[in-house]
């Protein structure tokens, strides 16, 4: 029936038996069945249990009886209308559309037509040739859904439509995208057209062993983001940020508070010239506007509640980037996108990367990027590799007191007669300052300007040692 080859027991030489197929409902005459570059005995979705019922709306065809028939020897199959969809059956978790998309008013493929009304590269394809028949949309009526569309049956199309639909689940809402599926891998993708329009960006994960994964990519905005990337947070001084934040969760078999499973996932977060403009034009073309060359990734580190530029010296980080290029993806223009390969998810924000203001030469170094550079740090007696050298959640360069983690800074207090006390009655007030004018101090080690001062001092008296010894002789 199946045209199998009755001398060989797998046809299609993809590692499972012709029968072995058929009960698992791959196609035993196509070593991939749905199309995603992995042969059925290697794919994790040829072993997923189908899903229970499905909705099949189709246009009136010759080979449509056989098809329905096909697809309930896996699961239960109601047939209907394309009217009778519109009007009852809309919120079912999984659809199945066939007919062509030019078909007109009406009918079955008129509806597949405006589903993909926003993707015109998916429909052309899918009207220019049979080979491109096949799409498919998650949460088209609902947040939940699975829709597969299909211009044209073939008779082996079955087993491809059942494995589409029991791959994965994926639900969305406005600003996120949540994928889980079904059976346990070690390499999956978020990178469906709801995942780019929802989030501007994707992910490719590598994982250390197989699990059944779950992962939910939310974008923000700098009004709805949890953790703001600002610069009493760990921002680098003169670092600018632009408003773009991806929050990456994912189950705990992949990541959790005692270990990680991930090798290597790739995040790409995308841009636009609204995210670069900063004149108000929406476009990205002024010498005001933020330079895409100087974007970076920053990520936020929930165990010390800072933010941290992503580079190469980071442990979890293998390698950053960014490509420049324009593109226009599902109807939305892009400038370009910044990228990471890391070992670890959290929530991460894009930001443009300024220059210091020091004179000569250029900017001074400054290698916890909290403001002060390293030499100043040195003199400070603060440490030059940590933005918050005391502990109190505080950078250096806004502590008043960078080595005391108890004092945090005071805010300044204009004596008044309010809060001075009155000065006694027949005494002249003397002028010198009180708790809340502080004196001028002789420069300490806690100041700039106290190594100058030291090497004078020892200078002199080098000098006047020699004077001494000069005396001492002249009496001898």
């Amino acid at each position: 029936m199946w045209k199998t080859d009755p001398l060989y027991n797998d046809t299609d030489q993809d590692g499972l038996w012709d029968g072995t197929e058929l009960k698992l409902g791959t196609n035993p005459l196509y070593k991939d069945t749905d199309y995603d570059s992995i042969n059925d005995s290697e794919d994790p979705d040829s072993y997923a249990a189908h899903v229970e019922h499905v909705v099949l709306a189709c246009d009136p065809a010759t080979e449509i009886d056989e098809f329905a028939d096909n697809l309930a020897r896996y699961t239960n199959v109601t047939t209907v209308t394309a009217d009778e969809l519109l009007m009852n059956y809309t919120n079912e978790p999984y659809i199945v559309l066939v007919g062509r998309p030019d078909a007109g008013d009406g009918t079955v493929g008129n509806i597949t037509h405006n589903v993909l009304a926003d993707d015109n590269e998916t429909l052309a394809r899918m009207l220019e040739s049979d080979y491109d028949r096949f799409a498919i949309k998650y949460g088209v009526w609902n947040s939940t859904q699975t829709v597969v569309m299909l211009s044209h049956p073939y008779p082996s199309d079955h087993w491809r439509v059942l494995t589409m639909l029991k791959t994965r689940r994926e639900t969305v809402f406005p600003g996120s995208v949540e994928v889980e599926w079904p059976t346990p891998r070690d390499l999956f993708r978020v990178d469906s057209e709801n995942t780019l329009k929802e989030t501007d960006s994707f992910i490719w994960v590598a994982l250390d062993e197989a699990v059944t994964p779950r992962v939910k990519l939310s974008r923000y905005d700098a009004s709805t983001t949890p953790i703001t990337l600002t610069h009493r947070l760990g921002l680098a001084r003169y670092d600018e940020p632009i408003g773009r934040y991806l929050e990456i969760n994912v189950s705990e078999n992949i990541q959790n508070e005692t270990g990680e499973r991930v090798k290597q996932a790739w995040i790409c977060m995308y841009y636009t010239a609204a995210d670069l403009d900063r004149t108000g034009d929406g476009l990205a073309n002024d010498t005001r506007d933020i330079d895409e060359n100087t974007l970076r990734l920053y990520s936020f580190d929930a165990n010390t509640g800072r933010w941290t530029k992503l580079t190469n010296d980071t442990s979890w980080v293998f390698e950053t980037g960014m490509n420049t290029t324009n593109v226009e993806l599902y109807g939305k223009s892009y400038e370009g996108y910044i990228w990471a390969n890391v070992s670890h998810f959290c929530l991460y924000s894009i930001a443009s990367e300024g220059r210091g203001r020091g004179g000569g030469g250029g900017a001074a170094q400054d290698s916890d990027s909290d403001g002060w550079s390293d030499t100043k740090e040195l003199i400070e007696g603060t440490d030059p590799h940590n933005p918050d050298t005391d502990g109190d959640s505080i950078i250096d360069s806004e502590d008043s007191f960078p080595l005391d983690p108890a004092r945090p800074p005071q805010p300044v207090v204009t004596p008044t007669p309010t809060v001075s006390p009155p000065a006694t009655p027949g005494l002249t007030p003397t002028p010198e300052p009180t708790s809340t004018s502080p004196p001028v101090a002789t420069p300490t080690p806690k100041e700039p300007g106290f190594g100058a001062l030291l090497w004078l001092m020892a200078l002199g008296f080098a000098v006047v040692l020699a004077m001494a010894a000069r005396k001492t002789r002249r009496r001898a």
